[in-house]
């Protein structure tokens, strides 16, 4: 849905139960992005039209899934890569980002551990 003014981010989690019975943990951030729309609207003289630019906020999401419970850590890493995109710090897009936790980075074992 459009809005008309920026929002804040917003953080929401969810389980996904599959036919196996098997979760899956999501995590997902939502933002808004401005947009700017081209459109026509009559201007009520003789059924004229204008040229109208409208500026909006489309939502976009960024959504991690995981079989781990992770939704907190999950919910940090979304919010620093968030915070780190509006500051420009970013060499690379965020999707590479997104990549490197999924596909490179190993999970921990489930569980408490420790380290010595």
């Amino acid at each position: 849905q459009l809005k008309k003014e920026n929002h804040m981010p917003k953080i929401h989690y969810f389980v996904a139960t599959g036919g196996t019975a098997k979760q899956m943990y999501g995590t997902c951030l939502t933002l808004w992005e401005p947009y700017k729309i081209s459109g026509r609207r009559k201007n009520g003289q003789e059924g004229k039209q204008d040229q109208a630019d409208h500026d909006v906020f489309l939502p976009k999401c960024v959504v991690l899934l995981s079989t781990y419970p992770y939704l907190m850590a999950f919910r940090e890493y979304l919010t620093q890569l968030n915070r780190l995109s509006k500051m420009g710090e970013m060499t690379l897009p965020i999707e590479r980002y997104i990549t490197n936790i999924c596909c490179e980075i190993p999970a921990p074992p489930p569980g408490s551990f420790e380290v010595q």
